[in-house]
């Protein structure tokens, strides 16, 4: 099923304005594919795209995407075994994923979410609500991202600190 819109082309400013992504689309329909690519490829976000769970794990190693826009049904392996596979590998637990299915009920969207799914998506999807919940999600992407630069100036700074504090030691010991 094809994204629904009366602007089909674009997404709204906020999605296309901000932090752009490396995106990963997985999904079997290739029309569905085309759509969401132009959709993320006009607001300038880099985007890759998969059939199936399999070819989007292998995929993942080398684009590292920051954001994985999944369709649950497809061939191989689904959305579901690709997130739980997804998650297994601590170096992939920030990538941003968004779970597309045709069925709203509860208990899906409860398992989408146990899987490992940050988000999901309706399909038809509306390039008004991918545009909004895209949005949230880079949000979420650049924080995190700020976290680890912090983190590893942090670790930087410690390093640097316990450096000096050895040859201040050292120092100390040859005055002494």
């Amino acid at each position: 099923m094809a994204p629904e819109s009366s602007d089909a082309g674009e997404l709204p400013l906020s999605a296309s304005a901000s932090y752009k992504l490396r995106v990963l689309l997985v999904d079997d329909d290739r029309a569905v594919l085309m759509i969401m690519k132009m959709l993320l490829d006009n607001c300038g976000h880099t985007v890759a795209v998969a059939r199936n769970g399999v070819e989007a794990i292998a995929m993942v190693r080398d684009f590292m995407p920051q954001v994985i826009i999944t369709d649950w049904t497809m061939p191989v392996m689904d959305g579901i075994e690709f997130c739980k596979t997804l998650r297994r590998n601590p170096a992939w637990r920030n990538i941003y994923v968004f779970m597309m299915t045709s069925q709203e009920s509860t208990d899906r969207l409860v398992e989408a979410f146990e899987a490992g799914a940050n988000d999901y998506l309706t399909k038809p999807v509306n390039p008004k609500v991918l545009g909004a919940r895209l949005s949230a999600g880079q949000r979420v992407v650049q924080l995190q991202e700020e976290l680890e630069y912090e983190r590893q100036q942090l670790h930087k700074l410690s390093s640097e600190l316990a450096a000096s504090n050895k040859r201040f030691s050292n120092w100390r010991s040859l005055m002494c």
